[in-house]
């Protein structure tokens, strides 16, 4: 094992990488080719279920919308001046026979045709008065109006009334929607009725301009048949639900979120199978291509990095033994040809042990430096002839001198307690203000006052004094001590 690592160690980095490169990228590369080739097909069927089911819910609220857009049409019409004032004065309650009206074009109760084209698209309206008769009719489609709506039940106008409303007419599927004006006086209630048969070009325009890239059908029935879809190309009006599932991964729902039904209906969304199929060929096919190419790629690639790594651990090894030489004047051992890496941590092994040493003699240094320096200022302090008095930001003494302690005959234990921002003898003497710059960073010289250390509860006789007060900042300007001398 040994004789292996030596060997190991005596070729360069470069060609081993490359080698190991070569090796485990063709082990992982055929596996992963067997691997990635079965996952990706499960993914894309998954995928494609996915889609199809936020195709089928971005389909079913488009769907959903353009139904209540009928039920909101309605309500703004019926919410008209003009509509209220035609209704009450043109469709009183009559007894007896009545001629209804027809209107191929727009009637006078519903907006003007540049207006009405903003509303869902009318595919029949209806006026009917208080009694529940068909007074007045207007046919936006070609197709004749179901003998049976020109009779509506009372059940039917119950039903539609504020709430798009689902059911069969004379054995085909329409939407009714109504609303009604309130009776005043001797006026009775008037109801407008909107009608729209659910066929192809229902689904169509519920779709707006995405017809063509989605398919979605009605079905209705146990056996369920196709009743209408936005691609009758397609998927033909009875076309049995079964014979669809075979091309078609089909996704839907029974229900409806606006208003209600009295048939079963559902809502289908279709995405075809053999789009599936040529996705799912096309990809693998070019994923094995691709990575065909990519692993050529990053063994090349991979080969590049290491050539320019090794280049800089060539200048990296020779930069720390220049500077053992230059710096610490140490003779490193001599560089062999081998693994780069071998050889700098080698290197850096020796610089590690010398920079020790040499942080151990500058710590040594610093620390006597550093005992020289305090000695000096502490032999400075206290064998100064000025009194000195420090005192911390707060005005606690800190450090008295001898020549303090000789002038007031005080030891540092005897001002214990004592706190020069709150004596009140310095604010009654008028030079407190003088202090309270020093402790904000301004250095005052305090003029001459005669001071009695009695009256502050200290010992000693009176004295005239006269200082100057100075702050100490650190490096931060933040005041550390203020000097008194």
């Amino acid at each position: 094992m040994m004789k292996v690592q030596n060997m190991l160690r005596r070729i360069p980095l470069a060609p081993k990488l490359l080698l190991l490169t070569v090796l485990v990228g063709g082990v992982i590369g055929g596996v992963m080719d067997y691997a990635q080739s079965k996952k990706l097909r499960t993914l894309i069927e998954a995928s494609m279920t996915d889609r199809l089911l936020q195709r089928a819910q971005n389909d079913r609220i488009r769907f959903d919308n353009y139904v209540g857009a009928y039920q909101q049409s309605v309500k703004l019409i019926v919410s008209q001046k003009s509509f209220v004032d035609y209704a009450f004065s043109r469709v009183p309650a009559v007894e007896g026979k009545f001629r209804m009206k027809r209107y191929s074009d727009v009637p006078p109760w519903l907006p003007d045709a540049s207006v009405l084209r903003k509303f869902a698209h009318i595919h029949y309206a209806l006026l009917i008065d208080a009694a529940g008769r068909v007074r007045e009719v207007y046919q936006g489609w070609p197709e004749p109006l179901p003998p049976s709506l020109l009779r509506p039940s009372g059940l039917l106008i119950q039903m539609s009334h504020n709430q798009s409303f689902m059911t069969t007419l004379d054995g085909q599927p329409f939407l009714l929607t109504s609303d009604s004006i309130p009776a005043r006086g001797e006026r009775s209630f008037v109801t407008l009725l909107l009608a729209a048969k659910l066929d192809d070009d229902f689904l169509i325009s519920s779709q707006g301009l995405i017809t063509k890239t989605n398919m979605i059908a009605l079905a209705e029935g146990d056996d369920s048949r196709v009743i209408a879809s936005n691609r009758p190309d397609v998927i033909p009006a009875g076309t049995p639900l079964a014979a669809l599932t075979k091309d078609y991964i089909v996704t839907g729902k029974s229900f409806f979120d606006w208003g209600g039904s009295d048939v079963i209906l559902q809502f289908l969304s279709f995405i075809s199978k053999s789009e599936y199929e040529q996705l799912n060929a096309s990809i693998l096919s070019a994923e094995r291509f691709q990575r065909a190419i990519l692993s050529v790629s990053l063994i090349l690639s991979f080969a590049a990095i290491t050539f320019w790594i090794t280049r800089h651990i060539h200048r990296l090894t020779h930069a720390v033994t220049n500077f053992s030489l230059d710096t610490l004047k140490m003779r490193p051992p001599e560089i062999h040809r081998g693994d780069e890496l071998v050889i700098l941590e080698q290197q850096f092994e020796n610089l590690t042990i010398e920079i020790i040493k040499a942080r151990e003699r500058l710590e040594r240094r610093a620390e006597e430096s550093l005992r020289l320096s305090e000695a000096r200022f502490r032999n400075l302090f206290e064998q100064s002839a000025l009194s000195m008095q420090i005192l911390s930001p707060e005005g606690v003494t800190l450090e008295v001198n001898r020549a303090w302690e000789t002038l007031w005959g005080l030891s540092l234990d005897a001002l214990k307690g004592y706190n020069m921002l709150g004596d009140k003898q310095l604010e009654t003497t008028g030079i407190m203000p003088y202090i309270r710059k020093a402790f904000s960073g301004e250095a005052t010289e305090i003029p001459t006052i005669l001071y009695d250390p009695a009256l502050t509860g200290l010992p000693g006789r009176p004295r005239y004094i006269q200082a100057f007060i100075y702050p100490v900042k650190d490096e931060f300007s933040q005041i550390r001590q203020v000097v008194l001398m």
